[in-house]
């Protein structure tokens, strides 16, 4: 009897083991396929100093060096020629004979891809800034080198809307698209700004609304599309600080989209408050058919990504 007992409670035991591991495995929310690789990350910068010693130059003018900003594409937007602006901080340009002391990439950063499956790392470039400590210093001295890095990035996304002419009526009972859907998948590419949330429901006879959340999910600033070529340096700029391009559409536009926040067009410049913002855009469906069906309309994000990365370089008392 003792025996039959205890082989019931090993059974109960790995029966509720599976029930949690069920349980566990289904709480991972599901992806919408849309062909995107995914990741919250656009060009990367590495800072490195390249002298006799690692880290450490000489002073007096005694040794020439370099000081290299290594750049990776790890998102999913091609960067072209001259859509990245690196600008040296924290250090004195004549003391560490810097001229210039900002650069642009001469030749494209290629985006990650997949082939056959396969996902494929993104290009590399580095832009190299020639250096030498021409100061004669009385004890060796630590400073804190830096690098702003600005590149033109966008962010691709989209969803599965449900449609149909009269919002407001009734679907069918079997239709597995509800228009008054609270949350829906989305899908984004690989950037440091993105999609966060989405959700639809009707707000009129023949109009329906969604309503998306834009964010900031790196560590770095945001700044509008056209914020290299208006200046000559990748410095902290107040007036256009947390400002980007939205535009939304269906293939061939239709049906229309207006977004109040837009000045009631498609497309148009909004700001981010504390990293964020939501946009709300209503679609014209009477010009549609009667039954529901499903639209993917293509959100994309334009702006300029700014990131900020340091380290130390000792200068040694040559004397």
């Amino acid at each position: 009897m003792k025996r039959r007992v205890g082989t019931y409670l090993i059974l109960g035991l790995l029966l509720s083991l599976l029930i949690l591991a069920g349980c566990k495995k289904n709480d991972k929310e599901p992806q919408l396929k849309t062909g995107f690789i995914g990741g919250k990350e656009g060009i990367v910068p590495a800072l490195e100093v390249t002298s006799g010693k690692e880290n450490e130059v000489l002073d007096a003018g005694l040794e020439d060096f370099q000081i290299n900003v290594n750049l990776e594409n790890k998102g999913e937007h091609t960067v072209k020629e001259n859509e990245i602006l690196a600008t040296l901080i924290g250090i004195d340009y004549r003391s560490f004979s810097i001229n210039p002391a900002s650069l642009k990439n001469i030749e494209p950063v290629d985006k990650i891809r997949k082939e056959q499956e396969k996902k494929l790392s993104g290009g590399q470039t580095a832009l190299s800034f020639p250096a030498n400590f021409k100061d004669d210093i009385p004890v060796d001295q630590v400073y804190d080198l830096g690098v702003n890095v600005c590149s033109t990035y966008q962010t691709g996304a989209t969803t599965n809307l449900c449609l149909r002419k009269e919002a407001t009526r009734r679907g069918e009972q079997t239709a597995k698209c509800k228009i008054d859907n609270p949350k829906l998948l989305a899908g984004s590419s690989a950037a440091p700004v993105q999609i966060t949330s989405l959700n639809q429901r009707p707000t009129g006879k023949n109009e329906i609304s969604f309503i998306m959340t834009i964010e900031n999910v790196g560590k770095g600033d945001v700044y509008p599309p056209s914020f290299i070529q208006q200046n000559a340096q990748c410095l902290e700029k107040t007036d256009t600080k947390n400002k980007l391009n939205v535009a939304v559409s269906f293939p061939d536009n239709r049906p229309s989209i207006t977004c109040p926040a837009l000045k009631n067009s498609n497309k148009g410049e909004v700001s981010l408050i504390q990293g964020k913002t939501t946009i709300t855009c209503k679609i014209d469906t009477n010009q549609e058919q009667e039954t529901t069906f499903t639209r993917s309309p293509t959100i994309e994000l334009d702006y300029v990504y700014k990131n900020t990365i340091s380290t130390k370089i000792t200068v040694k008392n040559a004397a």
